[in-house]
């Protein structure tokens, strides 16, 4: 064990000690092995997959929204996509309300 990792030891709660290794260094440099994956999803009955909204926004925050989104856009932060996956992103507002 590591100096740095005896360090945390002592500060750490002794309930999470068995998740000490998160904070090993030298494992956080490591590249996982590559494992692949195939699974196949079978739908019931013919159904279809459906897009929902996972929460409602208010007009205020949606057009904060479309307007980060728009900015970042335009500086090539990021970028269009058609891809039919998507990530949740989680907007936080700061204290002068702003994203």
């Amino acid at each position: 064990m590591t100096q740095n990792l005896k360090d945390i030891k002592v500060k750490l709660s002794l309930e999470y000690h068995k998740f000490l290794n998160v904070f090993d260094q030298a494992q956080l440099n490591k590249l996982l092995s590559h494992r692949f994956y195939n699974h196949k999803i079978e739908l019931i009955n013919d159904s279809t997959l459906s897009c929902c909204q996972v929460y409602q926004m208010s007009s205020v925050k949606l057009l904060k929204v479309k307007k980060y989104l728009n900015e970042n856009l335009l500086k090539r932060f990021i970028t269009f996509s058609q891809i039919l996956y998507f990530f949740l992103i989680l907007f936080a507002l700061k204290a002068n309300e702003d994203l």
